[in-house]
């Protein structure tokens, strides 16, 4: 089955069957070769199969597997010029519901000028150590006839490591040369970079994105190259950790299976942008385009967005590792922590809302299954109150959960959690939650009256990161630089050579985008003055009793309120102060 939906499952259920699986089930080189007519056909050079997994589906497994590993074959020449190496992964789905990956590498073929494709199948996505798998074998390319057989056997050979623990690999022996692998430190899902998704797309677009994976939309990404789809692919769905999507998930979607995309069920595809007209060509359903190299999000509007103020305190904490004081930009571990903490507070008190008895009948059922025969079916219903869940919930965080009741990855994880029981080894996202709970702010006391309110500062902060959602999604207009206009004796857009306007035009552009300056200080001054006035009013003798909490959160609002005007008044502004592409506006 090709990227088919799975069976549910999540991340610990994964992790506890992981430890029993070899590192991999098997690996391929596959080429290309030109026919008599020019186009290039597939052919399998080496196939690595250990006899404990010869099963009958091997062939239809190995038969799409060379399939995916040159997914545009049919459209390209041997003419064409081919990146020197090219790296992506791709998933299968089994008969069983478990998932393969297939980590690919893509190498041009000294003196041939066609590349061959590594590929290794395996139920562990461990995408940093696969990596570094097909690095040591691309730097041993040379002799990858004797090196590649001998070292792919080695590491089979070698038993699951725990984790955070390293794999030797001996190709030769106990004298010979040997390789390590890492394997990831924690059950949180292992992928290689975060920066290029965030680069391409930003930070809120990314928070867009998922949003609508979490809504279990028809998510369809779009990009030149199958590395940088196949790469941003994979980086969001870890993003949704502790959940795992349940649905079609076809992170490398070849030309020839673009009817996919028709389909009415929740899906995750990945299209290169040569293939947009044949998409755009389908009878397609509502989607959500994620188009990378134009760092846009489009088809979300009906998608509930994360609630605030957690989605905020995440915005933040994404934005400080886009230039980080120490180590990489959107270092993995910070990025997925980051998340983790942003679920933990949003889900801190579930734990409250779940029917014991409900559980306990639902364990006992399981429990008393014949061994081999098809676990009972569990209903949420039946072990968590989630209406009351919903109800408990502050109003802006209502909409998101109340959607999430209606997804399987929620489903999926709740019952797997529910069924292990209190004896279950705590996770991550375990000791998070309860580090959330611990934080949570306490409710007000009969005698404080109300709950403290945030510093200007923080209003003002929240403000401005709710301004940059709204114009990402359409709902205000972009603070964009005005088109240069041709002056009347211009017969159209100056050429390239000509010289800059003259001095004269500078000096005018200068002073126009001085005045709107002054005229942007005015109205801030104005405004400043008017609320002064009025405060002061209410402290004279014979104004009206306030208290200095009630003054003080009047002066929050008034600045809040600021930054949010002359925010959304930018457009306009930008517009009156910028004349040219060649004069830079104030």
């Amino acid at each position: 089955v090709v990227g088919g939906k799975a069976r549910p499952t999540s991340h610990r259920a994964a992790a506890a069957r992981g430890m029993t699986e070899p590192l991999f089930q098997e690996f391929i080189i596959v080429g290309l070769a030109q026919a008599v007519d020019g186009s290039l056909q597939t052919h399998v050079k080496y196939h690595f199969l250990p006899r404990a997994d010869d099963r009958p589906a091997d062939t239809r497994r190995l038969k799409t597997a060379v399939q995916f590993c040159f997914p545009n074959a049919d459209d390209q020449t041997a003419t064409q010029g081919w990146p020197a190496s090219e790296s992506f992964t791709y998933m299968l789905t089994e008969e069983d519901g478990s998932r393969i990956f297939g980590f690919c590498r893509r190498l041009l073929r000294p003196g041939t000028g066609l590349p061959e494709c590594l590929c290794v199948l395996t139920k562990r996505p461990w995408f940093s150590l696969f990596r570094h798998f097909l690095d040591i074998l691309q730097l041993n390319y040379d002799t990858a006839e004797t090196f590649a057989p001998a070292f792919v056997a080695a590491a089979h050979a070698e038993p699951p490591a725990a984790p955070g623990q390293p794999i030797t690999v001996r190709p030769w022996g106990e004298l010979g040369q040997s390789f390590r692998l890492q394997t990831p430190e924690d059950d949180l899902p292992s992928v290689h970079s975060f920066e290029a998704l965030f680069t391409a797309l930003g930070t809120v677009n990314v928070l867009r994105l998922v949003a609508a994976l979490l809504r279990e939309s028809r998510v369809v990404v779009i990009g030149k190259q199958w590395d940088s789809i196949s790469t941003a692919v994979h980086a969001a769905m870890c993003l949704v950790n502790p959940f795992s999507w349940q649905h079609v998930f076809v992170p490398v979607l070849p030309a020839s299976m673009i009817d996919y995309v028709c389909a009415p069920m929740p899906y995750v595809v990945g299209v290169r942008e040569v293939d947009r007209p044949l998409l755009q060509r389908q009878p397609m359903e509502a989607a959500v385009f994620v188009e990378l190299d134009k760092g846009r999000v489009r088809g979300d509007e009906d998608v509930p967005q994360l609630p605030r103020p957690h989605r905020d305190t995440l915005f933040r904490a994404l934005e400080a590792l886009r230039h980080p004081k120490g180590g990489p930009r959107f270092d993995p571990r910070a990025v997925t922590s980051a998340f983790l903490d942003f679920f933990a507070a949003v889900l801190r008190d579930y734990r409250e809302f779940v029917r014991e008895e409900g559980a306990m009948r639902a364990r006992g059922r399981v429990a008393a299954a014949p061994p081999g025969a098809r676990a009972p079916a569990v209903h949420l219903d039946e072990v968590f109150d989630h209406g009351a869940f919903v109800a408990s919930q502050p109003p802006a965080a209502q909409p998101f959960l109340a959607h999430l009741r209606e997804t399987q990855m929620w489903e999926a994880w709740l019952v797997d959690l529910v069924l292990a029981g209190d004896g279950k080894p705590a996770t991550e996202f375990d000791r998070r939650v309860q580090a959330a709970a611990l934080a949570a702010p306490k409710a007000p006391s009969p005698i404080d009256g109300k709950a403290p309110r945030p510093s200007s500062s923080a209003r003002a902060r929240d403000a401005v990161v709710n301004l940059r959602f709204a114009m990402a999604s359409g709902q205000l207009p972009a603070m964009a630089r005005k088109p240069r206009q041709s002056s009347p004796g211009e017969a159209g857009p100056r050429p390239q050579g000509q010289p800059a306007p003259r001095r004269e035009a500078v000096a005018a552009a200068v002073e126009q985008a001085r005045q709107a300056a002054r005229e942007r200080a005015h109205r801030v001054a104005g405004s400043l003055r008017e609320r002064s006035q009025h405060i002061s009013l209410r402290r004279s003798p014979g104004g009206p009793g306030r208290s200095k909490s009630d003054l003080d959160a009047d002066t929050e609002a008034m600045i809040a309120g600021i930054v949010v005007r002359e925010a959304a008044d930018g457009a306009e502004l930008s517009q009156r102060s910028s004349v040219t592409n060649d004069v830079p506006s104030a």
